[in-house]
């Protein structure tokens, strides 16, 4: 019966004569969850029965539980593939070149929000933003991403960096929402 049910929790009430507790043990071993022996006393049958049911219940709620959190999961793992495409592009096609700059990609399974921007000004200096935005996943990204746009944009028009970090948190606050 139980193997039949799969993950469903199938209720399985053994009815005998056999009173010893090798048979119980024997019952229960073979999958049973409870065990009346006869014979049968009618308040005892049904309060095993509603505890039984109690507990199938309490099986789907948590199966159901189950499926949402499966759920939530695939989301995260889907916005952690998109949030590490979307990066990943724009930091390959700015690549910076630099003896004084070393870089690494590692699995974004565990994207934070992290962030490390260098570039050349106009007269050769080379700038180095480090940033850390809440969230993960996607939220990060979400902001990540203007940051370093503004960034490159800014640092080659020639701003100088206060300037810049005034302009960028200025936009941020423009442009993203407060949570």
């Amino acid at each position: 019966i139980k193997r039949m049910a799969g993950a469903r929790h199938v209720p399985v009430l053994l009815l005998t004569a056999l009173t010893d507790e090798d048979s119980l043990v024997r019952g229960i071993s073979a999958g049973a969850d409870d065990f009346i022996s006869k014979p049968v006393n009618r308040v005892v049958l049904n309060s095993r029965l509603y505890a039984s049911l109690r507990t199938q219940r309490l099986f789907a709620r948590l199966a159901a539980q189950n499926r949402e959190l499966q759920h939530h999961q695939e989301q995260e793992e889907s916005e952690q593939k998109l949030a590490e495409r979307l990066l990943a592009g724009m930091i390959r096609s700015k690549a910076l070149v630099d003896p004084r700059v070393r870089s690494f990609s590692r699995s974004f399974s565990l994207f934070n929000g992290d962030l490390m921007l260098a570039r050349h000004t106009p007269s050769g200096r080379l700038r180095v933003l480090l940033g850390d935005f809440s969230g993960h996943v996607l939220h990060a990204a979400i902001g990540s991403m203007p940051v370093a746009v503004m960034f490159e944009q800014l640092t080659d028009d020639g701003y100088d960096m206060r300037a810049m970090l005034e302009i960028v948190n200025e936009r941020l606050k423009e442009s993203l929402p407060v949570e």
